[in-house]
């Protein structure tokens, strides 16, 4: 699909905008500030992801957060070890962490919840500044494979050109998190119509 720059730049501001939602939500559930970093949009052939970009060193835990409604499309928030700790250790009840395997469990239901709080954030930006009727299904944690393009490439399920967009999380001590998503591309021809 063919855009003139005017149309481009719409498509750019309003997954800043939702990027940019997304990461104060999680500035303000970690209580610290973060840095956006590694912004980029692209649009791809149907199911067909050459590389992922916004990826982290030592990615171990994907979720994942589908949306329905108007637009189709699916996000994906990727951390590490260390980020799911600095997550997820102030929010463990007092003696879990004697109990690994609960340990694990809760830090899973904790970071579902989250993952639950940044897609709304960016669902709800998107909702209004296009006035679409969309929501984000249940999070669910992704079994995670060989590597990033591997884990997320069998749940895009949508088979349209897809538009990817997303960024990096930098906290001030190093941690990152990566937040993608990938729409269908009706997602741009709303964009074009409230544009015009």
């Amino acid at each position: 699909m063919e855009l003139s720059a005017a149309q481009y730049r719409k498509v750019e501001e309003l997954a800043d905008t939702m990027l940019s939602k997304s990461c104060e939500t999680l500035a303000n559930i970690m209580s610290t500030s973060l840095q956006l970093t590694s912004q980029e949009l692209n649009f791809l052939p149907a199911k067909i992801l050459q590389n992922v970009n916004f990826t982290i060193e030592d990615a171990s835990s994907v979720y994942k957060t589908e949306l329905n409604g108007d637009i189709k499309g699916v996000c994906f928030w990727i951390l590490g070890e260390d980020e799911v700790l600095a997550l997820t250790d102030q929010h463990l009840p007092k003696g879990a962490s004697s109990n690994p395997e609960m340990a694990k469990e809760i830090r899973a239901s904790i970071l579902m919840e989250f993952d639950n709080i940044l897609s709304a954030a960016a669902i709800t930006v998107l909702s209004n500044k296009m006035n679409l009727s969309v929501m984000g299904g249940v999070p669910n944690k992704v079994d995670f494979k060989k590597d990033i393009r591997a884990t997320i490439q069998p749940e895009i399920t949508f088979d349209l050109q897809l538009i990817e967009f997303g960024a990096i999380f930098k906290t001030q001590n190093g941690n990152e998190f990566s937040f993608i998503w990938y729409l269908e591309d009706k997602f741009i021809n709303k964009v074009i119509e409230v544009s015009n």
